[in-house]
């Protein structure tokens, strides 16, 4: 099964809460250090901005252009909140983080790596290369943070694609059980053929010539012109015998090419339902000439 290159979680709702719910947390702590109405206002707008985004564009990312038109939007809007809070902002690099986890688990290797680079390069150049330590500790942690939350992304991906694998194998071997329960009931066909071959066909075919011999001995004897019902009795017995005998052979074939049938389905699931029609055409013209028969012989 080949790889996709774009992996939705399909059970994503608590990590999408998990975001709106950290995003508004980033906003109350980000907005503190804003000294402006106006400022925690435009970085409202832009929180709102993120969570629309996430919400309208994300569900529909199929394919790596949408991914990025996506991913472009959402740094976008938070390099605006890193830079409208650019004294004290280290609380809206955390938006960065989601991102991170958001494109490991989204997109191929190659692609989500190139991302994380990009958003550890815009904290790097808007914290600035100062001489001062806490900048370089910040950088320092952002880089960490930054390579954990790929990691975590990727953990997540890898957990997607193995469950999606699953449901596959799972889907093959639910189709295998069912052949399995067919062969099954292909199994106890046979048997029941042989059943009815060994036990009833057997007695029927004693009991015809049981009574051809009745007959013999009546027409030896001359019984048969002073009898002429009890003759009469018994060829009908005898004819009701021969098409009894008829008809259990005529079943035990049916059971018997039926199994063969689903034998071969099994091996070639793509034939069963021609071998199936053409068997039903054999049966069916095989028994209006067998009811043809019978019914030339009553009239003879």
């Amino acid at each position: 099964m080949a790889r996709p290159t774009i992996v939705q979680i399909q059970r994503g709702g608590p990590l999408d809460l998990a975001n709106y719910v950290a995003l508004a947390v980033m906003y109350g702590l980000g907005s503190q250090a804003l000294a402006s109405p106006r400022a925690r206002l435009i970085a409202a707008a832009l929180c709102i901005g993120f969570a629309l985004t996430h919400a309208l564009l994300f569900p529909k990312v199929k394919d790596l252009r949408t991914a990025a038109a996506y991913f472009a939007l959402q740094t976008l809007l938070v390099t605006s909140l890193l830079l409208l809070s650019l004294d004290d902002g280290e609380f809206f690099n955390f938006l960065f983080y989601i991102l991170a986890i958001t494109a490991a688990t989204l997109l191929p290797l190659h692609a989500a790596a190139g991302w994380i680079a990009l958003f550890f390069t815009i904290i790097l150049l808007i914290n600035g290369l100062l001489p001062e330590p806490p900048r370089f500790v910040l950088i320092a942690f952002a880089g960490a943070v930054l390579i954990l939350c790929g990691l975590f992304g990727r953990n997540l991906r890898a957990t997607e694609l193995a469950r999606r694998h699953n449901q596959v194998l799972l889907e093959k071997l639910a189709q295998t059980q069912q052949r399995l329960h067919e062969l099954t009931l292909t199994e106890e066909r046979n048997r029941l053929a042989r059943e009815i071959h060994d036990g009833l066909g057997h007695y029927l075919t004693a009991t015809t010539m049981q009574i051809q011999g009745a007959r013999a001995v009546l027409e030896s004897q001359g019984i048969a012109s002073e009898a002429p019902a009890a003759l009469e009795a018994i060829g009908k017995a005898e004819m009701l015998l021969q098409e009894a005998l008829v008809d259990v052979r005529r079943a035990v074939a049916a059971l018997r090419t039926a199994s063969a049938i689903w034998w071969k389905a099994a091996a070639h699931p793509a034939g069963w339902k021609r071998a199936l029609c053409c068997r039903a055409a054999r049966v069916y013209s095989t028994r209006r000439r067998n009811s043809r028969s019978i019914a030339w012989r009553k009239r003879g």
